[in-house]
């Protein structure tokens, strides 16, 4: 034997050496092995809005022998453990040190649901040009609790009150800022016209033979006509003198 000895593990060994005339000498010889190459994580940073990319992770590790190189692929490697700009996944981190020995560590970046928002109910305005008009929005998923702004108005409610006839952007907001928009249109009844579709003197000096006819247009459903005490459906006031 040329006195070459592989393939051992760390430990304590005696050596013989025994020559020609079978003279002996022990040697003993200690075979080291670098500690264990250890990947840990430090931090990781969820996902804070649904679909998005600014995950993370920060990576570290210990033992080995040093010159540490990561690789969240298995193929790019880098000198620092450190990885941002991330998806909600399932991950692997890779480390390999001076001599080539790795190690690895799996985890997992999480993102809360998709907002998803609801418009509940909308009351257009009952008259033309009234600010009667109202909108109610919920919203579930997200994080914790929600914020709805509508113009200069921010309640927790969703309910947005005393609005005119109009289209609007209803931002949603969660406890992480993640931002959802809903839009709803408000329409109005036309404005109210009133015609004079007949109208007929009182002809003599006293008479109470006069008439006028009124014909209504524009805002919502039948009309209700009054003249003085008199209140009809038709439009039609009779009977009517001078004035």
């Amino acid at each position: 034997n040329n006195g070459y000895f592989s393939e051992l593990t760390a430990g304590i060994y005696e050596a013989e050496v025994e020559d020609m005339n079978q003279c002996k000498a022990t040697i003993e010889v200690e075979v080291t092995e670098m500690p264990e190459l250890v990947l840990g994580i430090s931090v990781i940073f969820d996902v804070p809005c649904h679909g998005g990319m600014n995950g993370g992770v920060f990576t570290e590790a210990t033992g080995g022998n040093g010159d540490y190189q990561y690789s969240n692929d298995g193929v790019n490697y880098f000198p620092t453990g450190n990885f941002i700009g991330l998806s909600a996944s399932n991950y692997t981190i890779f480390v390999q040190d001076a001599e080539g020995c790795m190690s690895e560590i799996n985890f997992d970046i999480s993102e809360p649901p998709m907002i998803e928002t609801n418009l509940v109910s909308q009351t257009n305005p009952d008259c033309f040009e009234a600010n009667s008009g109202n909108l109610v929005v919920t919203a579930t998923g997200g994080t914790g609790g929600f914020q709805f702004t509508l113009g200069n108005e921010t309640n927790s409610t969703g309910i947005f009150d005393n609005l005119t006839a109009g289209t609007y952007d209803i931002e949603i907001k969660d406890e992480n800022n993640c931002v959802e928009i809903i839009q709803a249109t408000l329409t109005e009844p036309k404005e109210i016209q009133g015609e004079i579709v007949a109208l007929n003197d009182a002809g003599c000096f006293g008479s109470t033979e006069g008439s006028i006819e009124v014909l209504g247009s524009g805002g919502t459903g039948n009309f209700q006509y009054t003249l003085g005490n008199e209140t009809n459906s038709n439009g039609l006031f009779e009977n009517l003198g001078e004035g």
